[in-house]
């Protein structure tokens, strides 16, 4: 089980949704959006829901599940559609990495096209990582330690593999600047490169095609517009995120999460996306 002694620490710092976020090191921070505990809600804490929809991020995480007798780490490939997990934070505590998008290829070496989308037990894929990150859950015993070893272990395991290719990561900051209301001819025209050698370069460092990564960015932001500012007109909230008309978002919410802007709207308690990854201008 994880250390109590740490436990105490992260209960200290929790927020008021019973998070902790930590920060990792700046040599990370192309690759790791965070570090994340969910801990145990205060007793007279009622979950609304039973289950939780992640919203779709192109990203991927390494997930740890601490039951009192044993953890289970999983890794989740970058997402392409929602997936709805339990929401059992009332009697678990959980340990996330999050990566960024492409990010969880710097530390496998893995073309993520093939984790696109799947859950895999951590340890079928790097043991070593597996091992290592439940025992710093289960020995550290305050917080700036734990991120310590953290930031040391993924600093290890990325001088074994390649960065980032500059190409993707300038093709995703340009998409990230618009808001993802870019056509894929325009990002491969602005790099000198054919859509074609384009397209393949996505698949295999980020696991997704351009078009979709640009779409998932876009909605990410659409949704995080959405929930600082509840009140803004559906017309207003489609000009603010680029969509060509209002019947272009509500189509784009029915790929992505099955609802109109409106429904989702009434229902946001039920999803999830993590603020850090797709940071939005109001």
């Amino acid at each position: 089980m994880m250390n109590a002694d740490l436990i105490q620490k992260v209960k200290e710092k929790l927020d008021n949704r019973q998070r902790l976020f930590l920060s990792p090191h700046p040599l990370l921070q192309r690759y790791i959006s965070c570090y994340v505990f969910y801990m145990k809600p205060n007793p007279y804490h009622s979950v609304i829901t039973t289950t939780l929809s992640i919203i779709p991020d192109a990203s991927g995480c390494i997930v740890f599940t601490c039951y009192e007798d044993r953890m289970q780490g999983l890794l989740w490939g970058p997402t392409t559609e929602v997936k709805k997990v339990e929401n059992s934070l009332a009697d678990r505590t959980y340990f996330f990495v999050e990566f960024l998008p492409g990010g969880l290829r710097a530390f496998t070496g893995m073309g993520l096209a093939e984790l696109r989308d799947k859950v895999v037990n951590l340890e079928d894929i790097n043991k070593k990582l597996s091992v290592r990150i439940m025992e710093a859950l289960r020995s550290t015993t305050c917080l700036s330690s734990f991120a310590s070893r953290m930031n040391h272990l993924f600093l290890q395991l990325h001088e074994h593999h390649s960065n980032l290719n500059p190409l993707i990561l300038s093709s995703m900051e340009y998409i990230l600047q618009h808001e993802g209301s870019v056509r894929v001819k325009e990002v491969a025209h602005k790099h000198y490169i054919s859509e074609r050698q384009l397209q393949r370069s996505f698949q295999q460092h980020v696991g997704i095609n351009v078009k979709k990564y640009a779409s998932i960015v876009q909605f990410n932001q659409t949704i995080h517009r959405l929930k600082r500012k509840q009140d803004l007109p559906l017309s207003s909230l489609t000009n603010a995120s680029g969509f060509f008309d209002e019947s272009h978002m509500i189509s784009t919410f029915h790929k992505m999460i099955g609802l109109t802007p409106r429904t989702f709207k009434e229902n946001m308690s039920d999803f999830y996306n993590d603020a850090h990854k797709f940071p939005c201008r109001i």
